[in-house]
């Protein structure tokens, strides 16, 4: 099942209730949070050999962080993953049943000034609602070329995103028609790639069967989209005019600033682009905010420091995107970078039900002695 945006909100309001929003790390990662890949820490800026791997969870509320809620070392687990000072690499993808965050690293270091995408082994991290790491597959690459994703919608089976294409989980070959893949995220029943081409090829694309096999795939471009070469994240929304669940908003960063793209039923347009956030975007996650949304990006200057912005786009989903001057949420040490940018794992559909009720109840006893 999938937690699109509208139930996510609501999904967390009940948890609110029920008191899972807590930050504290004892309770784990709040439903309202937002989690960044960061590539370095302040002892360790990133560099092409063996950058620890980090994810941070960040408060949404509060501008000028320096300090994250909590940080996730993936580089100190029991199987490590690190990464390195790429640009494309560090995607951080929300599972479709909203319950971890996939991203992808290497498994092992290769230490010394050795480039780190000459480490042939690959693997997927995930991180729980509790904060609970495991990494659950892994893949060989091709010498050279950087890996820079993960997603699974069923919590078993994992594309992988690489500079040479894309792969399946335990694989050493890559999938037939992929090239040069991005971020894969999945929407509804559908998986997609985002695709970075010279020509030809769509730059985001539906991926069959949106369920990893050991197959070859079939990528369908979407309609009205063309190639793009410096296409670096997406985000999909729906804003139910053409049908729920329906994808219909469309944000991608690459070298030029924020896009913006709606569906009307038969074919993607272009509604202008957002320049002010800068042209070393790198994540991007949208969150429903009224008829607008509000947008996350990462950001890399070359100088002033990596950060976390965060904008809004108060204009419907079919027009002209009208974004808010952007506010730093989090800016990170000296000489680290951010990547990918999620919203927070969620408990378990089946588990939300039981909270719900119980949240019922207790609203319920409460209305009794008012």
């Amino acid at each position: 099942m999938r937690i699109n945006q509208g139930k996510r909100s609501l999904l967390i309001a009940v948890a609110a209730i029920a008191g899972l929003t807590n930050t504290s790390a004892e309770a784990g990662i709040a439903a309202t949070d937002i989690l960044v890949f960061q590539q370095g820490d302040a002892a360790n800026p990133a560099v092409a050999a063996s950058t620890p791997l980090y994810i941070q969870d960040l408060n949404p509320a509060l501008t000028a962080q320096t300090t994250p809620v909590q940080s996730f070392n993936m580089s100190t687990q029991s199987s490590p993953l690190f990464t390195s000072n790429e640009g494309s690499d560090g995607s951080l993808t929300l599972s479709n049943n909203g319950a971890v965050v996939s991203f992808s690293g290497w498994t092992s270091a290769a230490g010394g000034t050795t480039a780190e995408n000459t480490v042939l082994g690959r693997g997927a991290g995930t991180l729980d609602k509790n904060g609970a790491y495991t990494q659950p597959t892994s893949y060989s690459g091709t010498t050279g070329n950087q890996t820079r994703s993960a997603f699974s919608p069923d919590g078993v089976n994992y594309y992988f995103g690489d500079k040479a294409g894309m792969y399946y989980n335990g694989g050493s070959s890559i999938l037939t028609n992929s090239i040069n893949t991005r971020s894969i995220k999945g929407f509804g029943s559908n998986t997609y790639v985002l695709t970075a081409a010279s020509s030809a090829v769509p730059f985001l694309q539906t991926v069959s069967p949106a369920t990893p096999s050991s197959g070859p795939v079939t990528l369908t471009g979407l309609p009205g989209l063309s190639f793009n070469n410096n296409v670096v994240d997406f985000a999909l929304l729906s804003s139910g005019n053409n049908g729920v669940g329906v994808p219909d908003t469309l944000y991608v960063t690459d070298n030029t600033g924020i896009l913006k793209y709606s569906f009307n039923g038969t074919t993607w347009t272009a509604q202008s682009k957002d320049t002010a956030p800068g042209t070393k975007l790198s994540g991007i996650t949208a969150v429903p905010d009224g008829i607008g949304a509000d947008l996350y990006v990462t950001s890399n200057p070359t100088t002033g420091g990596s950060v976390l912005e965060k904008l809004t786009d108060s204009a419907a989903f079919n027009a002209t995107i009208a974004d808010s001057a952007a506010s730093v949420l989090y800016t990170a040490p000296t000489g680290d970078l951010l990547r990918g940018v999620s919203t927070a794992p969620i408990p378990e559909p089946t588990m939300l039900g039981l909270i719900s009720v119980g949240a019922m109840g207790l609203l319920a006893r409460r209305r009794r002695t008012v």
